[in-house]
């Protein structure tokens, strides 16, 4: 593909703008911000579709902000071609899309697909694009990354079967991940180690528990070999189901075959492959077994320590059954001793206050005193108002007699000084009034006189509270004090009842430390510690130590004796296998695997060279010619293949009995336990490993069909990588200036000088590192040239170069676009003075 035409309507800072391209190499120069890397992304998106708004891609959109229209037009050739591609604003995020030949013939979006094919944006970017950050990826570059791109370009179709591939691997990453926690394969097996953990725990009956399990371990073991046998006859019945369907091609197929004798069969190349592959897994298993069986036989389990455990066996488990109720009545003592002394002290406190203290008054007693105290408050408080009247009248009492006095001395003097009959009445009258008044008002004050007599009532209110006072010990207390002393009165009997009852449970809480410490006083020789606390976190730890040391004792024996029984059959069955080809060498008349191996690759080459047979080769393959060869018609065929789904048929009968015996095992498992636990832990486990098998499955045929997808992409496209490698060679020789001869790519990249010495990345220069990846990245184009031919889009990707280097670099840029064009962005001034205004466009004078 070659660029030779840009026409923008509007992306980012470019509207209505028109460029002309060399079909070669063309230079756009500016400066910083003049719109080189938006014009870069105006390309990718017009080929590959415009950015959706999700994360960063919404900064690669470039939504013009002065004009309404988005997107443009590119002219390209193609194979002899010219199209014009025009994407702008539609329903799909990707964009409208309008593709035509250039004299206006209209082309569909896939036409337009499978003229990019299998080049994509990512793969775009990844090949074709790279800008001065992208040259730091040299750092991390793999040789998986270069067979991943080698994968996707290799092939015809591979782009898809990559997708199915990393379809594959995310549903498997999504059932099982290496140290994951999240995916749900993880997941059920660490709740399978909890549930065997729990199990292990709630077991009460070891030895018959223990023989259930291994009988069950062992027909697990058998189950899993007639699974394995089941997938192996089920693959024959594949293979003969697919010979039956391809016979009747077949029997076109033998008439026209040559006369020429067969002495090897595909059945004997089966034959003879089955039994080496069992030879060398048996020879293995025993090798590992023996391993296994030297490491267990090597240890020692018992010791001293443990043997002083044996001995004193009972006594240990039951002193670590008793255990809790000391450790409870430790922390009751501690408790105990300080609310002893909190209350003593209480106690003590009211003691020192009161002396002899009373005992506290019932409610009625309070109702009686509170009564007599109201009374005798209402009495003093009505005998206080009285001599406060009394006390005022007086007062005013003493007065009017004087005022009487003057009143009548008045009517006197009138009386005599008026000489008219009615002043002189009027003045005997005021006098009479006024002797009247002052004699009765004289005798009123000599009665008011008399000292009030004390109220009665006061009286018997006070002999009550002085009899009640003695009758209940209050004698020597204030009478107003009495109520309030009843709080205090009411805490010291509390008090003393707490004190009586906590002692006797602190009496109870010694007798219990004080047995144990007795009881098991044999066992201080490997427990004895510093005092109570201390010796029962060492009879705790002692038995957990010694009892795992005894499990793991008793599993290593039951293991070797397993492993013993395995190495013995499995060299019996190795006699046996290697007895049989030694049967089947003869048979077929050869000495050995090797001379078979030989002469069978011979016989294959004399097929293959058969035209007729190479002919007929697109419907039938030559080893599914010679296994059809095997069978005298087509009955025979039918005859075998029948009787491989009544094995398959028997297989699967007898794994489900297997599956039954383990479930009535599991039962009996069940019935040990003496309560629920055991049982509903068992059956929980039972479930829980079927769905891991469901899930195992899933995951293996996951993983195991993007491995195959990988592995025969990568098959496809591996003798490609050396001509990359060498091609790369040759360019980073020349931008070097032969200062670097070689590049060798293993797990990672290295490169070596003209003195032989080898230099990871890591230790290279900036600018010879960034150098490697532009040799590397023109080395895949220039060798990927012929199935896929995209412009190189450089953006100012040279800024770590000196003068030198990138003279250097721009030789080559001009070398690589006589076969892929290459638009180079850069804000180098001195290419201006490098080349004329046809070559560079001036995007400062835009």
């Amino acid at each position: 593909m070659r660029i030779t035409e840009i026409q923008i309507d509007g992306f980012g800072k470019w509207q209505s703008t028109n460029f002309e391209l060399s079909p070669e190499l063309q230079i756009f120069f500016g400066s910083n911000e003049s719109g080189k890397s938006t014009l870069t992304q105006f390309i990718i998106s017009v080929i590959f579709g415009f950015q959706n708004h999700l994360g960063k891609n919404k900064y690669l959109q470039y939504i013009p902000k002065n004009t309404a229209s988005y997107g443009g037009v590119i002219v390209f050739e193609h194979q002899g071609e010219t199209y014009r591609l025009k994407r702008t604003k539609g329903k799909k995020v990707a964009g409208k899309i309008e593709f035509s030949t250039l004299d206006g013939e209209k082309l569909t979006e896939d036409e337009l697909n499978e003229v990019l094919a299998p080049m994509n944006e990512t793969l775009f970017r990844t090949l074709f694009s790279f800008s001065q950050t992208d040259l730091n990826q040299i750092f991390d570059l793999s040789k998986n990354d270069i067979d991943a791109a080698l994968q996707q370009m290799g092939t015809v179709g591979s782009s898809q079967w990559l997708d199915l591939a990393k379809n594959f691997d995310k549903s498997a990453g999504q059932i099982y991940k290496d140290g994951g926690q999240v995916p749900t394969l993880n997941v059920k097996l660490n709740q399978r180690q909890e549930l065997i953990n729990k199990i292990n725990n709630a077991k009460q009956d070891y030895n018959r528990y223990h023989q259930l399990i291994i009988d069950n371990d062992n027909d697990m073991v058998e189950q899993v070999k007639i699974v394995d046998q089941l997938a192996e006859i089920r693959k024959q019945e594949q293979q003969l189901d697919q010979l039956n369907r391809l016979m009747p091609i077949f029997e076109k197929l033998k008439t026209n075959e040559t006369n020429e004798a067969i002495k090897f069969t595909s059945n004997d190349e089966i034959e003879v492959n089955q039994s080496e592959i069992q030879i060398n897994e048996l020879q293995n298993g025993i090798t590992q077994n023996q391993t296994q069986l030297s490491v267990i036989n090597d240890k020692k389990f018992t010791s001293a320590k443990q043997q002083f455990y044996f001995d004193h066996l009972a006594d240990f488990e039951a002193a670590y059954r008793e255990i809790p109720t000391v450790k409870q009545a430790v922390s009751s003592r501690e408790q105990l001793m300080d609310e002893i002394q909190r209350v003593s002290n209480a106690v003590n406190e009211i003691k020192a206050k009161y002396g002899q203290v009373p005992e506290p008054l019932s409610e009625a007693q309070q109702a009686q005193l509170d009564k007599l105290l109201t009374q005798k408050s209402q009495i003093s408080e009505q005998q206080d108002v009285i001599v406060q009247t009394r006390s005022a009248s007086q007062k005013k009492s003493s007065q009017l007699p004087l005022v009487f006095a003057i009143v009548g001395l008045v009517g006197l003097v009138t009386a005599v000084l008026v000489s008219s009959f009615i002043g002189r009445s009027i003045g005997i009258v005021v006098m009479i009034i006024g002797v009247i008044g002052w004699y009765i008002n004289s005798h009123q004050t000599s009665i008011n006189t008399n000292e009030p007599k004390k109220n009665q009532d006061l009286v018997d209110v006070e002999n009550e509270l002085q009899q009640f006072g003695q009758d209940n010990g209050f004698a020597s207390f204030p009478q107003n004090q009495w109520l309030a002393i009843q709080y205090e009165l009411n805490n010291y009997v509390n008090f003393t009842h707490q004190l009586a009852k906590f002692e006797n449970e602190l009496s109870d809480d010694e007798l219990i430390i004080d047995n144990f410490i007795t009881k098991y006083a044999n066992l201080d020789s490997w427990i004895d510690g510093d005092d109570l606390a201390s010796s029962i976190v060492k009879i705790e730890e002692y038995h957990v130590e010694q009892s795992t040391a005894v499990e793991n004792y008793r599993n290593a024996k039951e293991k070797s004796r397993l492993l013993t029984e395995q190495i013995e059959q499995q060299t019996e069955k190795l006699k046996q296998a290697q007895l049989q080809q030694r049967i089947l060498l003869q048979k077929i008349g050869v000495a050995n695997v090797a001379e078979f191996k030989v002469k069978y690759q011979s016989q294959l080459d004399e097929v293959n060279e058969n035209a007729e047979q190479t002919a007929l080769a697109n419907q039938i393959n030559p080893e599914q010619q010679r296994q059809l060869a095997e069978y005298r018609n087509a009955g025979e065929l039918q005859t075998e293949l029948q009787n491989s789904r009544e094995q398959l048929n028997t297989l699967t009968i007898n794994r489900d009995n297997i599956e039954s015996e383990i479930n009535r095992r599991n039962f009996e498992i069940n019935a040990i336990a003496q309560n629920g636990l055991l049982t509903e832990l068992t059956q929980d486990l039972a479930d829980l490993e079927a769905e891991i098998n469901e899930l195992a499955g899933k995951w293996l045929k996951a993983h195991f069909s993007s491995l195959w997808i990988n592995q025969t992409l990568q098959a496809a496209s591996q003798d490609r990588f050396p001509q990359i490698v060498q091609q790369a060679k040759r360019y980073f020789q020349l931008l070097t200036n032969n200062h670097y001869q070689d590049i060798v790519v293993d797990e990672l990249i290295k490169v070596v000088d003209n003195t032989n010495t080898e230099f990871e990345v890591g230790e290279l220069s900036q600018g010879t590192a960034e150098q490697l990846y532009v040799a590397l990245r023109f080395g895949f184009a220039t060798v990927m040239n012929q199935e896929i031919n995209f412009p190189f889009i450089i953006d100012d990707g040279f800024v770590n170069f000196d003068n030198i280097r990138k003279n250097r670099t721009i030789e080559l840029l001009k070398e690589l676009s006589k076969q892929n064009q290459v638009i180079y962005f850069t804000a180098d001034d001195r290419i201006l003075r490098m080349y004329n205004n046809e070559q560079v466009i001036n995007l400062d004078e835009k």
